[in-house]
């Protein structure tokens, strides 16, 4: 059998099986608990966590316990075939744009009155730490409630009920209009509740993330520091999380990537598809329409590079540039599509357009609370260099392993990877396939008390065995370091 065809038998049994095996996981109560963390929005059941209380009681309920779940987001993995490198996806749902609410000014909101910003669901991140600094008062950021316009869609009748029941009654609508989606009625029922009630940090949540859905973004962060500040300790990651989500414009990182690049089948005549190789990347996310619906905007420029065989002396004539849109067009799929000018800096480099699609499938590559816990991602990747008589790049990646925490921001993955990668240019066709054991440490830092971490390191270290493949360079240790803040 020739090796094109052994190659995508493999391939057909790799996919296949694993997706069998991810169903079947899925399909567990187990699969279905952390499918929740994937997915990651509130629910509530009002009728069960918001007990009704006697009407002449007048203090004001205990809230919901809300069990806010958060999703990873794809981890860049950096490709081992030149000058092709990762992409950075994401994952979130639409409605109408509720009306602008007039919130008062405090040492920590934004401004006085916040205007919208559209319709947009973003991702809810994966969970990375816990913030150890000081918390100060419970109400600082909570707007008052004199200056609190709400719209007036059908609130409850106030006549012959107390205000806890009132309260009550708003909390369980605005529940019940989150469950079926209708956000702009979700968050008047939790305004007016919170009118009653202006102390409940679950409520607060709650209307965070409903103007979250709306694309009502300066009012979500008010209203997320606002449930921050009611936290007399550590507040919890995920709204830490949110709020880093939604303020970050910036982003940026690097790899490097070192391998042994003895090829034990003869002389340099074929494609190498393990070229030591780096890169470094800044990408501005755009305030009004980089975080939307669940799909965001990056415009970028990076900077590749190759490395000479057994050191990691940079190739001067590899230097690579290029600038491009990477655009999330999906609410709850880790679709990245992405268009890129090619810019030759060194000899070997090109001037070229790139078109590129790259989808990932990721659980617990965020930090997480609690002891330790299970990660893996699958990440597969097309890339068109010249579309119109097109040079062709195609990648499959998956690991999975456990997190062990060695300390608050520090973590430890021992790590089975698999990699597959073929690529076709005017001059050859190359293929190569490879997997595995590696082990990851993960440091996590930047965080504040508001945002949770911005920034990590990771070193992993492991050895790749040839399992098939046309492509020059066996089996060897491969070390990389990885860099994103």
């Amino acid at each position: 059998m020739r090796s094109r065809y052994k190659y995508i038998l493999l391939l057909v049994i790799v996919t296949g099986g694993s997706g069998a095996i991810l169903q079947t996981i899925w399909m567990s109560e187990w699969g279905r608990r952390e499918l929740a963390w994937y997915r990651a929005y509130p629910y509530q059941k009002p009728t069960k966590h918001i007990p009704r209380p006697p009407e002449t009681t007048p203090d004001a309920l205990p809230g919901p316990a809300l069990s806010r779940q958060s999703s990873p987001s794809p981890s860049t993995s950096a490709l081992t075939t030149f000058p092709v490198s990762p992409s950075i996806p994401s994952s979130s749902s639409t409605s109408a744009p509720l009306a602008p609410t007039s919130l008062p000014p405090s040492s920590s909101a934004p401004s006085s009155t916040v205007k919208t910003t559209g319709t947009a669901d973003p991702e809810l991140t994966q969970q990375r730490s816990q913030d150890n600094s000081s918390h100060g008062s419970a109400t600082s950021l909570s707007p008052s409630l004199a200056e609190i316009t709400v719209p007036p869609s059908a609130p409850v009748s106030r006549s012959n009920l107390s205000p806890q029941a009132i309260f009550h009654k708003e909390a369980e609508r605005g529940y019940a209009a989150y469950r079926r989606g209708d956000y702009t009625a979700a968050a008047q029922a939790f305004n007016r509740a919170l009118r009653v009630n202006p102390r409940h940090t679950e409520l607060k949540t709650q209307l965070a993330y409903s103007y979250k859905h709306l694309g009502q973004n300066e009012h979500a962060l008010i209203w997320f520091k606002a449930a921050i500040e009611d936290h007399n300790t550590a507040a919890p990651f995920y709204l830490r999380r949110e709020v880093e989500e939604l303020s970050n414009r910036w982003s940026g990182g690097g790899y490097l990537i070192y391998r042994d690049q003895n090829d034990p089948f003869g002389p340099l005549t074929g494609a190498n598809l393990v070229q030591s190789q780096g890169g470094a990347e800044l990408a501005w996310h755009p305030p009004q329409i980089g975080v939307r619906n669940g799909r965001k905007l990056h415009i970028y420029g990076r900077l590749l590079w190759a490395l000479e065989d057994r050191r990691i002396d940079i190739i001067k004539d590899s230097y690579q540039a290029g600038i491009g849109l990477r655009f999330k067009p999906l609410r709850e799929h880790n679709l990245v599509l992405s268009a890129e000018r090619l810019v030759a800096v060194g000899d070997f480099a090109r001037d070229d357009w790139m078109l590129r699609a790259g989808y990932s499938l990721d659980h617990g590559t965020d930090w997480r609370e609690g002891r330790g816990w299970w990660t893996g991602s699958l990440y597969l990747d097309a890339a068109l260099i010249r579309p119109q008589d097109p040079d062709i790049f195609l990648t499959l990646q998956g690991y999975g392993g456990y997190n062990y925490k060695l300390s608050a921001p520090v973590v430890l993955r021992p790590q089975l990877l698999v990699h597959a990668t073929w690529q076709r240019d005017r001059f050859r066709t190359a293929d190569l396939i490879e997997a595995g054991p590696g082990l990851a440490l993960k440091y996590y830092f930047n965080d504040t008390r508001y945002e949770a971490f911005r920034s990590h390191a990771e070193l992993i270290a492991g050895y790749r065995f040839r399992l098939a493949g046309t492509s020059l360079g066996g089996s060897g240790p491969v070390l990389r370091l990885l860099l994103h803040f």
